[in-house]
């Protein structure tokens, strides 16, 4: 679970351009989000779209699929 700023980047692959251009957190840098592991802690992070990206930091990894 996370915040729509941390996801910013999730389509990245394909188009290279933010999914979404939102400054909850930061007024100057996107990727800045809240958020919810499958362990129960939290924590407030910055996705870029390179390391970490939005799936995986440097001691963290999102389990994501993109199959619909």
């Amino acid at each position: 679970m996370t915040d729509w700023p941390f996801s910013c980047y999730f389509l990245w692959p394909y188009k290279y351009q933010p999914f979404v251009y939102t400054y909850w957190h930061n007024r100057r840098e996107l990727g800045w989000g809240s958020v919810g592991f499958a362990d129960g802690h939290a924590a407030f992070l910055r996705a870029t779209t390179n390391d970490p990206d939005f799936q995986r930091g440097p001691d963290w990894t999102f389990i994501h699929s993109d199959r619909r």
